[in-house]
This record gives structure tokens, C-alpha cells and sequence, in this order.
């Protein structure tokens, strides 16, 4: 036997049951699921952005003029950057770079040279929060965010 009070609450749900199948009929219908997906490259874009800073490649066509505008790019990014042992072949190539790079929480000092032969392109950058100067024929960007 139900109690006393329960009486008018099962006359209610009796007359509005129609008005109750209709609303669960309607939140049912009408339930949708917005599934947001993400292309692996936008990810691994949006992450390399994420934990790298600045990434800069320096070939051997570089000028001295360029390797100045680079130094003060990577100054408004906060990285100290300065290169020395700057040699040309006859050719206009460079032959011999020493990169120094230094932030809050690294230096790194790196000198490529190979007889009279062009340097490779480097990397230059950060990431992590960690600077590096690395021959781009070594360099994975992969490998910045630990995947």
C-alpha cells in the first residue's frame, strides 16, 4: 500500500504521461554527439609549436648580412646567438661556421667544417626550452617532441 502523500503524485504523473513520453521521446530524438577530430599533422603542428620556439635553417648560400638579421631575430625570441670562424670558399659558399647559441637554461657551441667543402644546412633553435644547432641531414622535428 502506498503512503497517503503518494496519492497526488501518482494522479499527476497520470495525467501528464503523455506530456512525459513525449519529452523523453524528444531528448532521445534529439540527443546529438559533436565528435571533434584533429588530422595528425594539424596535432603534430600545433605540439611543435607548442614545445619548440624559434627553428631557423642556415645554408651555405648565408651572408653575413643574413647571419646578422638571423642574430637579431632569434634576440626578440630570447636566444643569444652568435657566430664566428666564418670562412668562404671561391665559390661564395660557406666552409667553415662555429655557432654559439645560449638562453636561460642552455648553452650550446657547435663548429662545422669539412675541408673546403659546404657546410650542410642547419637547424637552429629551440626547444623545450633548450637551444640547438643541428645538421638538418639529422635533423627529425620528430624527435623535438619526444614522439
Amino acid at each position: 500500500m502506498l503512503p497517503k502523500n503518494a496519492k497526488p503524485l501518482i494522479r499527476i504523473l497520470q495525467k501528464h504521461h503523455k506530456l512525459h513520453i513525449l519529452l523523453i521521446g524528444f531528448v532521445f530524438f534529439f540527443h546529438t554527439e559533436v565528435i571533434a577530430q584533429v588530422h595528425p599533422t594539424e596535432k603534430f603542428e600545433f605540439l611543435q609549436n607548442r614545445y619548440n620556439g624559434p627553428i631557423e635553417t642556415i645554408t651555405k648560400d648565408f651572408t653575413k648580412k643574413q647571419l646578422n638579421t638571423l642574430k637579431d631575430k632569434l634576440a626578440r625570441e630570447g636566444i643569444v646567438f652568435n657566430f664566428s670562424n666564418l670562412k668562404y670558399n671561391t665559390n661564395n659558399k660557406i666552409v667553415k661556421i662555429t655557432l654559439t647559441l645560449k638562453n636561460k637554461k642552455s648553452t650550446y657551441t657547435a663548429t662545422w667544417s669539412d675541408k673546403n667543402k659546404p657546410i650542410p644546412n642547419i637547424k637552429t633553435g629551440e626547444s623545450y626550452g633548450v637551444v640547438f644547432a643541428i645538421a638538418s641531414k639529422f635533423f627529425d622535428p620528430k624527435t623535438l617532441i619526444g614522439n
